[in-house]
């Protein structure tokens, strides 16, 4: 019996198809799907957060170490060292670090890093923290400049970073005295800045000084501002007695500068960015006035200089307008005695009305040479012994004029009372000296025995030429005598009461200086008293180290 479908095949009946409903995605797919996405996202995440990568050059590696130094800014970190190689020529040590994204935009040519670690520089302590902690690389960002990642590393932090505001200045000076990095900068008593570097200039041997004024303290620098040395205990001691200068005892211990604006001077305009100014020595050379026309003159002393110095003064009648600029030494040889040639420095414009209308200066002087000026050297301070030269007015002043070294101007000396007394009475005894005593005495004895012998010998010594010789000689030295002493009588007391006067003048000053008072003995009280604070602190230190010396790694800690 044949089936149904065999029976539809021979008929030639074509069979329907059945439609069967397609199954859905099988799970397996799906947990592949998933992982391929988180994939995708976490390669993306890395790709968009990833943060610049940097190399920092430095001469040495020491307190680093890869992947554990970190990178820090204001104590976050911002980065990690990943790598540390050395150089090709072995000098210096290349740091790769990689950096958060945050602060690719703050890496400029203008960006610095340097390693943190302890310090102990100019008085300043720093990066203790890294004794426990271990070194770490610093930043200091900035948003100027071009972008750059390979940079090269400070060997020493720098004293001023960019988030503070203020300006700076460069200071010319001859020397460095005390300053060093971070050397404080007074302002009134107030410390306003610090100085931030030096180098030698290109242009001169003077050193520029680099400093940095904090913001608002920098609005008081002008372009008339004077800069002078407040390093250590300023204490002077010449022809105008004696004075104490310091700021602070930071100061004295590690040196410092101080400014100020004169009230004498007329004050400018505010100082720019990278203002130049001239950096003085003391206080009152940065006060005294300053004058650009300068004229110099030669004088001649036949005496000693002893106590005169490069600097000292030069007064007409206890009024300074000039200083001494060269002291030296040569042969006259047509008056066989060395001399000491003294250049001096003055000031003309201190000095109104010293030429006459449409007079030469030459002219002037030698009028004024004529008159009696004459320059004479002074003891300016009985104790130090210090000079100075005065020119003056004497009408006693033999007649002289002015001789012309080429540019120079020869102005006519005289001697100080002190030696032309002491030249007198050695002319007198000189004189003196030369007195014939003896032969006075033995003609008198031959006249004597003349009389003894016979009564008619009279005649014959009164005119005997031995006796006239005598008397003529006792005349002339009686004469002699009796001019002397009219000098003496005349310079005596005028040098006396000079010397008196100086005496009286100089004894005040010092009764002045060494009152209870005064500014000096104020001074030492309260630089004795900081002194004291400090050897009671440092004792309070040394007593609490020697009970606790864990403190020095784990701190003070409250006790």
């Amino acid at each position: 019996m044949e089936t149904t479908e065999e029976q539809d095949v021979q008929s030639g009946a074509i069979p329907l198809a059945v439609i069967q409903e397609k199954k859905a995605i099988s799970l397996v797919w799906v947990i592949p799907l998933i992982a391929i996405i988180i994939a995708v996202g976490l390669v993306y995440k890395a790709l968009t957060e990833k943060g610049p990568v940097i190399t920092i050059i430095f001469k040495s590696a020491e307190g680093l170490e890869a992947g554990k130094t970190k990178i820090k800014h204001k104590d976050v970190v911002i980065g990690e060292i990943e790598a540390i190689k050395v150089t090709s020529d072995l000098k210096n040590v290349i740091v790769t670090a990689k950096l958060v994204k945050e602060a690719k935009g703050y890496l400029t040519d203008k960006t610095r890093f340097w390693v943190v670690r302890a310090r102990v520089s100019g008085g300043i302590v720093s990066g203790l923290a890294t004794l426990l902690s271990g070194s770490y690389i610093a930043i200091d960002p900035s948003l100027e400049g071009e972008v750059e990642y390979n940079f090269q590393g400070l060997e020493i932090p720098p004293v001023i970073t960019s988030d503070l505001s203020g300006r700076y200045f460069l200071l010319k000076a001859p020397r460095l005295g005390s300053l060093e990095y971070g050397s404080p900068i007074y302002f009134k008593g107030i410390k306003v800045g610090q100085v931030v570097g030096y180098q030698f200039s290109d242009k001169s041997k003077d050193l520029e000084i680099r400093i940095f004024i904090n913001a608002p303290y920098d609005e008081n620098v002008f372009d008339t501002t004077r800069f002078w040395l407040a390093s250590g205990l300023d204490m002077v001691i010449d022809s105008k007695g004696v004075r104490i200068d310091t700021q602070s005892f930071v100061s004295m211990m590690i040196g410092g500068l101080a400014f100020a604006n004169p009230d004498q001077i007329v004050q400018g305009s505010i100082a720019g960015e990278g203002y130049i100014f001239t950096l003085y020595d003391t206080l009152e050379d940065a006060v005294a006035m300053k004058y650009t026309h300068k004229d110099y003159y030669l004088l001649k002393f036949d005496n000693s200089v002893r106590g005169l110095f490069l600097g000292a003064p030069v007064e007409f009648r206890g009024f300074p307008f000039g200083r001494v600029v060269d002291i030296s030494l040569e042969m006259d040889w047509k008056q066989d005695r060395m001399k000491i040639p003294v250049k001096i420095e003055v000031e003309p414009e201190r000095i109104t009305r010293l030429l006459e209308k449409n007079e030469a200066p030459t002219d002037a002087i030698e009028r004024l040479v004529g008159r009696g000026l004459r320059a004479q050297l002074k003891t300016g301070n009985l104790i130090t012994g210090s000079k100075y030269i005065s020119i003056d007015f004497f009408d006693t002043a033999s007649q002289a004029s002015i001789i012309v070294h080429g540019n120079l101007i020869e102005i006519p000396t005289i001697p100080p009372p002190l030696d032309e007394l002491t030249g007198d009475l050695t002319a007198f005894l000189n004189k003196f000296s030369k007195i014939p005593i003896e032969e006075i005495g033995s003609a008198t004895l031959n006249t004597i025995q003349s009389l003894g012998e016979a009564s008619d010998g009279i005649t014959q010594i009164v005119s005997s030429k031995a006796l006239k010789q005598s008397i003529n000689s006792l005349d002339r030295s009686l004469e002699q005598i009796r001019s002397l002493t009219s000098q003496l009588e005349q310079n005596l007391p005028s040098t006396v009461n000079d010397v008196s006067e100086q005496t009286i003048a100089t004894l005040a000053e010092i009764q002045k200086l060494t009152a209870s008072d005064s500014d000096i003995v104020f001074e030492l009280k309260r630089t004795l008293k900081e002194f004291a604070r400090a050897a009671q602190n440092i004792s309070r230190l040394a007593d609490h180290l020697e009970r606790h010396p864990e403190s020095i790694i784990q701190g003070k800690g409250k006790e």
